[in-house]
């Protein structure tokens, strides 16, 4: 193939590899996506029917992008009827093989909202009433999810992954239980009953003597990411196929949360013994100075296979650590730098800011809006679009104004027994002599004993809350007194929501008056919901480290690396501290010419300043492969 001259000697290698089973350890901008393609348009080149090819993603845009570029190299317009994610590829078989499971073949797939949705039906089956003071569905959701993918039991899951939510145990079995018997009453699968029955079809001997049949090449990308039921999976398939190729990177192995299992690609030799081992190591992303940066950092690890990327880019700046007098500095510094880069004539979307956790941006969010820097929050909605940071601007727009009755009927419904019915009987008018009276007027009357408690446990809140002096006391005293509690029944990340509910508190005491920050806040929304609608626009890219996965900027600033909050404080043991490590790879990784790294020296709390001290990952670096300044004014000093 003339096409093959197009590689370099790392990717014609594994092109061309007559191994059985196969590991590509595929470094960061190192091509991987572009091997893979070749390697499916060598082998369709050499004669291999495309229906033969099994390739298997995590997206299916992923999938198409691949399978359509490996056509058009080929010259041919072929069809791949086994490439696309795990859960398509199992549907397909399912639908071929569900009598072997006594499954009806038409049956329906689940999506979240469904799924949620039969939740919430089975939690009221199981004798649970749909009460606030239990775990949502989504929660339901995540922890069965969980248990699945890691091919653990529920006790297991939870003691390990989720040990805040032990106390709810039984509830988690019983209506998981129910949730399995409703699901086969209704002919549905959900997202992870298509890879557990693929995994148990693979026992049977028809669905084995098909894929001898029919499959000879089996691939796979972003092989790091998998969990260990689709490693069950791969393991059955390449017993029968007798070849297997798997592409990802272990130092970018950064998702254990979602049940993603390190093991899987440490382990291939072992499980393998007839593997080979093919590294790519050529970068054609990032400067010398910034790889020679990452490299060392990535090095610091025990798990894992060593490699140095190598670089093919020329020269560029020293990557830049900036230790900042305190957050707004750093703020305001990184404002700065963007507003120099933009008059030297670099595209802000060329452009990112990233960070370990989601609470860390609002600060710079407020910073861009006030000096007109257009910007988007990649995977998600803005810091005041969220909907624990809605709750808690609802209770501040309450207490500056009564009268506000969709502020009102957000909060009160968020206490058990009361619903929108309730909501209503508990009118405007009343809400508002409840203020002009300081607490003195009676109860309206509402239905039930369990509503009549909430509301009098909502009326002692608010006894408190009025009485505080500024919104940042406010929002203390509701997340003390009951905030706290109720987001760790409702959603799957209650610790990352409460610090982003901590870092408003913060914000909004900046401050003079309640009504002046609520102003601010609300303006934010209506910036961000036009900002949103406009995808032609040139805009700076916020985003988590998890998020930026895969993703490259000619400009990087990754922000408050400091000592227990990157890495984070729950992760300091030591192989959470190495993922810890890989996802600071990663993020240095994104940047191609310039690379900043900040940390404040203060960080301010709710009631004192604490020593922002830098990061392990900063000091296990040697200086003479970064520059040091430190920002205090807006001024920088060496």
């Amino acid at each position: 193939m003339n096409i093959l001259t197009q590689l370099n000697e790392e990717q014609l290698d594994i092109v061309k590899t007559k191994s059985k089973y196969t590991l590509v350890l595929a470094g960061a901008g190192s091509g991987k996506t572009r091997t893979l393609v070749y390697r499916l348009a060598y082998l369709v080149e050499k004669g291999t029917l495309p229906e033969e090819i099994m390739l298997l993603t995590f997206t299916n845009k992923a999938a198409r992008e691949m399978l359509n570029r490996a056509k058009k190299l080929v010259g041919g317009n072929f069809y791949f009827p086994f490439g696309g994610t795990f859960h398509s590829i199992a549907n397909s078989f399912l639908k071929r093989f569900n009598s072997l499971l006594n499954i009806d073949r038409d049956y329906s797939i689940l999506d979240k909202s469904d799924e949620k949705d039969l939740i919430k039906d089975c939690i009221i089956i199981s004798g649970y009433k749909n009460s606030k003071e239990i775990p949502k569905p989504k929660i339901v959701s995540m922890v069965y999810s969980l248990m699945r993918n890691s091919c653990e039991d529920l006790e297991t899951t939870l003691k390990h992954r989720l040990p805040s939510l032990i106390k709810h145990s039984e509830f988690f079995s019983k209506v998981i239980k129910t949730y399995e018997i409703e699901k086969y009453r209704h002919f549905s699968v959900d997202f992870d009953d298509l890879l557990s029955l693929w995994d148990t079809m693979l026992d049977f001997k028809e669905c084995r003597d098909f894929i001898k049949q029919r499959i000879s090449y089996i691939l796979v990308d972003e092989y790091q990411d998998t969990n260990k039921l689709q490693f069950s999976i791969l393991r059955k398939l390449c017993s029968i196929t007798g070849n297997l190729m798997v592409v990802g990177d272990d130092a970018q192995s950064i998702y254990s949360f979602r049940a993603a299992e390190i093991g899987n690609i440490m382990r291939f030799k072992d499980v393998f013994p007839e593997q080979r081992i093919y590294k790519l190591t050529t970068n054609y992303r990032s400067s010398p100075q910034i790889l020679d940066f990452a490299n060392n950092s990535i090095s610091k690890n025990n798990l894992q296979f060593e490699k140095v990327l190598i670089p093919v880019n020329e020269t560029g700046p020293l990557p830049s650590v900036m230790r900042c007098q305190d957050q707004k500095a750093e703020a305001n510094f990184i404002v700065t730098k963007i507003q120099e880069f933009r008059e030297k004539g670099m595209n802000l979307s060329e452009i990112s800011i990233l960070f370990r956790a989601r609470y860390q941006s609002v600060r710079l969010e407020m910073s861009l809006i006030n000096n007109n820097i257009d910007y988007v929050v990649r995977g998600g909605m803005g810091f005041f679009e969220q909907s624990h940071i809605k709750d808690i601007i609802a209770l501040l727009q309450i207490i500056s104004n009564p009268q506000n009755l969709l502020a009102f009927k957000r909060i009160i419904k968020m206490f058990p027994g009361i619903g929108p019915k309730s909501a209503e009987k508990l009118h405007l008018q009343f809400l508002s002599e409840y203020f002009t009276k300081k607490m003195g007027s009676e109860l309206p009357s509402i239905s039930g004993k369990k509503a009549m408690n909430s509301f009098k446990h909502f009326k002692e809140i608010f006894d408190q809350l009025i009485k505080e002096k500024n919104p940042k006391s406010i929002i203390m005293n509701f997340l003390n007194n009951f905030y706290r509690e109720y987001i760790s029944k409702k959603y799957d990340d209650p610790g990352d929501r409460e610090k982003e509910c901590e870092e408003l508190a913060l914000l909004s005491g900046k401050y003079q008056s309640l009504n002046e920050f609520l102003n601010e806040a609300v303006l934010d929304e209506e910036i961000r919901s036009s900002d949103n609608n406009d995808e032609k626009k040139e805009r700076v890219t916020l985003s988590t480290i998890h998020q930026a996965k895969g993703l490259e900027w000619d400009c990087v600033f990754i922000i408050g690396v400091n000592h227990e909050i990157f890495p984070d404080s729950r992760h300091l043991e030591k192989n959470a501290l190495e993922e810890e490590r890989r996802l600071f790879y990663v993020a240095v990784t994104r940047a191609k010419r310039h690379l900043f790294i900040s940390y404040p020296e203060l960080i301010e709390k709710y009631n004192s300043l604490t020593l922002g001290d830098p990061s392990c990952f900063i000091t296990e670096i040697p200086k003479n492969l970064y520059e040091s300044f430190r920002v205090r004014n807006n001024n920088l000093f060496f």
